[in-house]
């Protein structure tokens, strides 16, 4: 009696370690998200992991298994659209297995509610297993509304600007609207509620500047049936037009001195740069660069690029009576006309000081007229 008891008690405790051995083998962490959406033609990616922390079961694989509607159950297999990729890591006297179900353009074929990924250990001679349920949810891209915004917006400095989010198609089956974001790169601008369907709000900004400029995402988020939240995106491209800082100048020099004129444009991007100019001497406007039918000056004329985008230095060396006048640089592009046009071109007047030297000879020059026209006139 006593013999049989002592057996039954080791028979007791060797079964209670092989169930516990047994019960530690299973579906670890993280799970699988129980309900993947996905709209159809996109993809999908889910990850199984198998692992037993005592390291007495050794995972051997795993393996992903679907439902039909008629309730018959079979394993998915790759092919052009599914794919399966695996990986093993070595814990202490553990190994974890990974493995990723990958599916492309998935379809309404793949659409189930009974999935589940099943994981198969060894211990010695016993099999065992680990089952882990989750649901596919196909999307009919009908379903979803639909967004159009500009593909670029470009804003005028100083003017309120109106960006608008058109919801062009709602959906079928009356997805509920429930709120609209306007993003600036991953910076939120705006939210918005209680929308309809008839006109979405638009994104007012009252007085652009650089900080307006960026990669604009309108997003919008919807129910969709009724249960589903999902978030439709349209992305537009906010630029800012460039513009002059001053209309008007002028610059005064000594002559034969130099001269160094700088455009005030700005803008984000570098501008194309046309310089022209009208001197006094013939009064016609002349395109000087930027343009295939530039003129071309002497040596003394150089231009360069400024500090910052959008400008562009002319400097004029040993300055001559010949460079006065009024000068028309036009640092925003004109299509390389020679038309003068006012609000793209900043004016610059040069003036020139004339020498102490050369007023002194001038002077001369008149002061011996004079005495030679009494000399002349004493003579008759």
């Amino acid at each position: 009696m006593t013999a049989f008891f002592g057996t039954e008690l080791k028979l007791i405790v060797l079964l209670s370690a092989l169930s516990l051995s047994y019960a530690a083998f299973g579906i670890a962490k993280p799970f699988p998200p129980e309900h993947n959406y996905r709209v159809e033609f996109e993809s999908l990616e889910i990850t199984c992991i198998a692992f037993d922390p005592a390291g007495i079961v050794v995972p051997q694989k795993i393996e992903f298994i679907r439902t039909n509607r008629f309730f018959r159950k079979h394993v998915i297999k790759e092919n052009d659209r599914i794919e399966f990729t695996n990986r093993s890591v070595v814990i202490g006297s553990a190994i974890k297995l990974f493995v990723t179900l990958h599916i492309r353009n998935i379809t309404i074929a793949d659409d189930s509610q009974q999935n589940e990924c099943k994981a198969y250990g060894v211990e010695g001679n016993s099999t065992v297993d680990a089952v882990r349920s989750f649901s596919v949810n196909v999307l009919r891209r009908h379903e979803i509304p639909r967004l159009a915004v500009p593909l670029e917006f470009v804003l005028q400095r100083g003017q309120k600007a109106v960006i608008e989010c058109n919801l062009t198609y709602k959906g079928s089956g009356t997805p509920r609207l429930t709120k609209l974001l306007w993003f600036n790169g991953d910076r939120l601008l705006k939210t918005q509620e209680n929308l309809s369907a008839e006109a979405l709000p638009a994104f007012v900004i009252q007085n652009p500047g650089f900080e307006d400029v960026g990669n604009y995402t309108c997003v919008l988020g919807v129910m969709l049936r009724r249960l589903i939240a999902y978030n439709v995106t349209a992305e537009t491209t906010v630029r800012i037009a460039p513009w002059l800082e001053t209309n008007e100048g002028s610059q005064v020099v000594n002559q034969g001195q130099s001269v160094t004129l700088e455009c005030s444009a700005r803008g984000v991007v570098a501008l194309s740069v046309e310089w022209k100019i009208k001197r006094k001497i013939d009064e016609t406007v002349k395109t000087i660069s930027g343009c295939s039918n530039s003129s071309s000056l002497d040596s003394r004329y150089k231009i360069s690029p400024g500090r910052s985008n959008g400008q562009s230095v002319m400097s004029i060396e040993n300055v001559e009576i010949a460079d006065t006048g009024n000068y028309y640089f036009c640092c925003l592009p004109s299509n390389c006309s020679n038309i003068i046009e006012q609000h793209r071109c900043q004016k610059f007047t040069l003036l020139l000081v004339e020498s102490a030297g050369t007023k002194t000879e001038a002077l001369l020059r008149v002061v011996l007229g004079v005495v030679a026209f009494l000399a002349l006139g004493l003579n008759l």
